[in-house]
């Protein structure tokens, strides 16, 4: 963390240098992403003058810099391997005018694109990451981050598509993913649509840009639309990851639609041909196999995963499990019960459970059908309050907030007397947080109560499933409230 932070600050200045140049260059007047924020702005004594830290590792602060001593090896700083090294050697005693007007706004338009991807990817850390990088000097400015790709996008060099694809990645992924906009998750999309204009002329038949058109399509419960998009994509890229990228949200378009054949179909296909977390593809085939009634099937791929992690759920075995496989290995193990099998029903709602968890109930048009099997569905449940948990999130996103308050609440007094600390405990978190959602879209006078269900999900609840990621929304909807 120090080394990084000491890394951030040659960042700062080489920006602060390359700033200098670009307005001399093209006018004092011009509003550049970065200059006016208070997190990136380098700390000036006086007109002009750029104060130079104590320490003998900062970046030179004048176009005419003292060379690195000959004991140090060339491209190194105090021993570490500089990335500014290159950069550095453009503000040498050479005089500034031999820069061409190209090269400095190339330059402008580099250290604008790693800005803004920093910035935006810091903003996203979880609130407890966030206030120890405070304490290193980090700031976390999301509107300057996104401000600077925006910059960074209109320059001329090969940062400008990666720009527009780091904000087409933050609105058609993260802000939904992390519920940035809560429930709304069309919020982002016409900014994501004008990019893609944009970018039509110069990369219509890119795959990464039709992966993103079929992110839109499907967040604006276009589903149809969004596997025509991801298909076409599989087609037009030679590249094996970004094909596997793409069926892997055709795979979850099938989820969303509740096609639970042609689910399980595509979800075994990627098992097969993915790398990445065979047994997150395994379950996920599985609760589409048992959806279908296919419980045998369900049965078999539950048992598959648990051979696979045979060290999960032991006390003090060694393993190197990551939380989604912990996760996983759980959820198996209740597939597999023989002491009550699983039924259809019960194996929806372990679907509906990772709809949830992926925030991608407020995408699909069959809410009304989500609603209707949880209503009608009878005996065992995966976890005490799930059922719950899931019909007041439909009915919310169908904007019945009163029968989805009332859900929640029912959840909630469900789990009253399970301990904080029980392993299923991201029910109770994640209905917290649902219900605080809906309490700050009524009046004003539920807007404490809101924050009181908010703060006691934050404080009391710690090592559950996916707690990061509910921390992340916690932090927005707070900030929503004006803290």
């Amino acid at each position: 963390g120090w080394l990084l932070r000491k890394a951030w600050r040659v960042y700062q200045h080489t920006y602060n240098q390359i700033l200098t140049l670009y307005r001399q260059t093209f006018g004092s007047e011009l509003t550049v992403p970065g200059s006016d924020f208070a997190s990136w702005r380098v700390v000036t004594q006086g007109p002009g003058m750029v104060e130079s830290p104590s320490c003998d590792w900062s970046a030179p602060t004048s176009p005419h810099t003292t060379p690195l001593s000959p004991s140090t090896p060339s491209g190194y700083l105090n021993g570490y391997k500089s990335s500014f090294a290159s950069l550095l050697n453009a503000f040498s005693p050479a005089p500034q005018n031999e820069m061409e007007p190209e090269e400095i706004s190339r330059l402008m338009s580099a250290v604008s694109f790693g800005y803004g991807v920093f910035q935006l990817c810091v903003s996203l850390l979880p609130p407890s990451l966030l206030k120890l990088i405070q304490l290193l000097g980090f700031g976390a400015d999301r509107a300057a981050g996104l401000e600077a790709l925006t910059f960074s996008r209109r320059g001329c060099d090969m940062r400008a598509p990666l720009a527009t694809l780091a904000l087409l990645w933050y609105h058609t992924i993260v802000r939904p993913f992390f519920a940035l906009d809560g429930s709304n998750v069309q919020a982002g999309i016409d900014t994501a649509s004008q990019l893609i204009r944009e970018s039509q002329p110069e990369f219509t038949n890119s795959a990464l840009f039709l992966f993103f058109t079929g992110r839109i399509h499907r967040l604006k419960s276009e589903v149809p639309a969004a596997l025509k998009a991801y298909l076409s994509a599989v087609e037009k890229s030679p590249q094996r990851e970004v094909q596997l990228l793409c069926l892997h949200e055709v795979s979850w378009c099938y989820l969303i639609q509740l096609d639970w054949a042609k689910a399980y179909k595509s979800f075994m296909t990627l098992k097969i041909r993915s790398r990445w977390s065979k047994i997150f593809y395994t379950y996920l085939a599985a609760v589409c196999a048992g959806a279908s009634d296919k419980l045998s099937e369900a049965a078999r791929l539950s048992r598959e995963i648990s051979e696979s992690l045979q060290n999960c759920g032991q006390p003090g075995a060694p393993s190197a499990l990551t939380q989604l496989e912990d996760f996983i290995c759980r959820r198996a193990a209740l597939l597999s019960c023989t002491t009550s099998p699983p039924d259809p029903s019960y194996c929806r709602l372990l679907a509906y459970e990772m709809l949830f968890l992926w925030n991608a109930l407020p995408s699909t048009q069959y809410n009304n059908i989500i609603t209707r099997d949880c209503e009608s569905s009878i005996g065992q449940e995966p976890m005490v309050g799930l059922r719950s948990l899931i019909l007041g999130t439909v009915q919310g996103c169908l904007g019945l907030h009163t029968e989805a308050k009332a859900s929640l609440r029912a959840a909630l007094s469900a789990r009253q007397n399970i301990p904080d600390s029980a392993r299923d405990s991201h029910v109770t978190a994640f209905a917290l947080y649902e219900l605080a959602r809906l309490l700050i879209q009524e009046t004003y006078e539920y807007r404490e109560e809101a924050r009181h269900l908010l703060e006691r999900a934050q404080r009391d609840f710690k090592g559950y499933d996916f707690e990061s990621r509910l921390n992340v929304r916690i932090h927005a909807a707070l900030r929503s409230l004006g803290q």
